[in-house]
């Protein structure tokens, strides 16, 4: 046995035009492998993903997305030496609807009649990536991000996994969870061969914040999609058990977009009138920085996370967190970078928020983010997934 010398990376979720920010995480991850890795070659298969996602319930963009496809021209480019980005715009459908896969099931098997000397392959989820990659003879991992996990439409009647996702499963060569919570997940649903090794940050991107403890108000910063399962209720519902003259304290910073924004803003309006909420909405990855730089603490009230990635970012800034224990945030915040509550809990974000000023000199930013970047250090985290590229 031997190590791989050429891995193509097959995403489920990958950045692009339209959606810059979708699966930032595969991206960053194929980077720090590369760059760690320089005697192995990367290829990452950039399909389109969300741009070109098709349901039978609408013709016209099945059309519309079949015209885009055959006019688009696939190309290629060097991200690093050894990291080489291969687009082919591809339709995709549902999971559900039976043999479509197989558009993109035809990209994979171009990609590799040109570059034959592919001898490995990492998938980033188990459907299409994982699905697709079984299809061939060449040893493939599954990195699994699914949350919840597993989707409700994996399953079969029975409240088991369906036949075909587990199979691939079963035929990776093993199974990577980005948490402990993930990894029991997995296990409940005999998915086989599952260890964990998280999601890497790009530390490039991230720099120490200056430390200043004199502050009139406080403010807060949260980051992610407007909906059910990010929990921006729970936050809202927290700041509703406070009095005007407590809400006006915050400050409140809310960054992303999503289906949920107009009911938000309308629960701001009717639980917490007097809280001043600056509503961002979109902005680059290359822009979070300044944001966490100009806050005192980060909070986000999921209902489920695999990782988080977005609070291990502000670690990595310096910024204290304030999380609840939804699945990945408890494998690292504890009362040394921030607040754990209990999930769904907004009586606990509210007394959190409420003691804030008693403990806004409690936290030491640079070992924040010392601590951080040891415990994820992007070169271990690549050398651990590269080990696993064996033939």
């Amino acid at each position: 046995m031997k190590r791989a010398d050429h891995i193509l990376i097959l995403p489920s979720w990958y950045p692009t035009k339209k959606y810059p920010n979708n699966g930032i995480f595969t991206y960053n991850q194929a980077k720090a492998l590369a760059q760690h890795n320089p005697n192995q070659t990367f290829y990452i298969l950039n399909w389109g993903q969300e741009e070109l996602y098709s349901s039978l319930k609408n013709p016209y963009k099945i059309v519309i997305n079949l015209i885009r496809m055959f006019k688009s021209k696939s190309s290629e480019r060097n991200i690093l030496d050894n990291l080489i980005e291969i687009s082919i715009p591809t339709i995709t459908f549902s999971h559900k609807v039976p043999l479509l896969w197989i558009p993109l099931y035809l990209t994979v098997k171009k990609v590799l009649k040109k570059f034959s000397n592919i001898d490995f392959i990492h998938c980033h989820v188990v459907y299409p990536a994982g699905y697709i990659a079984s299809k061939f003879s060449i040893p493939y991992i599954i990195t699994e991000h699914m949350s919840p996990f597993p989707f409700p439409t994996y399953l079969d009647t029975t409240s088991k996994l369906q036949s075909h996702i587990l199979d691939t499963y079963s035929s990776a060569v093993t199974n990577i969870a980005v948490s402990n919570s993930l990894k029991n997940d997995m296990l409940k649903y005999s998915v086989p061969n599952v260890q964990v090794i998280p999601n890497i940050v790009d530390e490039s991107s991230f720099t120490l914040k200056n430390q200043n403890n004199k502050k009139e108000k406080i403010k807060l910063l949260s980051i992610g999609g407007l909906n059910h399962q990010k929990g921006f209720d729970i936050l809202l519902e927290a700041f509703s058990k406070m009095s005007s003259e407590e809400q006006s304290d915050f400050h409140l910073t809310i960054i992303g977009t999503g289906t949920e924004e107009s009911h938000l803003k309308s629960l701001h309006h009717t639980h917490a009138p007097d809280l001043f909420i600056n509503w961002i909405g979109y902005i680059e990855n290359s822009e979070l920085n300044s944001f966490f730089h100009n806050c005192d603490f980060f909070i986000l009230t999921s209902r489920s996370e695999t990782f988080g990635i977005v609070y291990l970012e502000a670690l990595y800034t310096g910024t204290p967190v304030i999380a609840t224990k939804c699945g990945g945030p408890e494998e690292f915040i504890d009362d040394s970078n921030g607040f754990l509550v209990d999930n769904l809990s907004s009586e606990q974000v509210y007394t959190v928020l409420k003691n804030l000023k008693n403990n806004i000199n409690n936290f030491n930013s640079k070992k924040i983010r010392e601590n951080a970047m040891n415990e994820f250090s992007a070169h271990s985290i690549s050398k651990k997934i590269s080990n696993l590229y064996i033939i």
